[in-house]
């Protein structure tokens, strides 16, 4: 199999992959274990008078929108279509409305997944027209040996 550059169109579903494994392991141990000491004072106050509830219940359904991203985006890393890639997106849209100042964390994923999506496309056409001059050229092969075949 031929791994050209341009044969590569799962690179960028792979950093955006990436990119969210690293952001849920942050996220979900600060938001859902507790803080570790230190980290901020006005957090630790606010979470004191107010408890963990709010902050939990604020922040799980846009983990889980980020984790099924990340499940779409592996998904369609692997198998090298273009519809996980979009519900991964999708995923990604879901958690910025879900919880819209964590936003930011996921925009880059989104634009990561996007150029992977066209280079899913790209090299799925390469690869179509490869085997289109591919088929053109036995045929025209076969009907030299034909004609070479047919006495004069």
């Amino acid at each position: 199999m031929e791994t050209s550059k341009s044969n590569r169109g799962f690179v960028p579903l792979v950093l955006a992959a990436a990119a969210t494994a690293l952001y849920l392991g942050f996220a979900v141990p600060y938001h859902l274990l507790t803080a570790p000491d230190g980290i901020s004072l006005i957090i630790e106050k606010i979470t004191e008078v107010i408890g963990r509830e709010p902050d939990t219940a604020l922040i799980v359904p846009h983990l889980i929108a980020v984790g099924a991203a990340l499940f779409f985006n592996v998904l369609g890393a692997i198998s090298l279509k273009r519809i996980p890639a979009f519900l991964g997106i999708a995923g990604y849209i879901a958690a910025i409305v879900l919880f819209y100042p964590y936003g930011v964390f996921t925009a880059a994923q989104i634009l990561l997944s996007l150029i992977g999506i066209l280079r899913i496309r790209n090299v799925k056409k390469k690869k179509r027209r490869a085997a289109k001059e591919e088929s053109t050229t036995k045929e025209e092969n076969t009907a030299k040996e034909e004609n070479a075949a047919q006495p004069a």
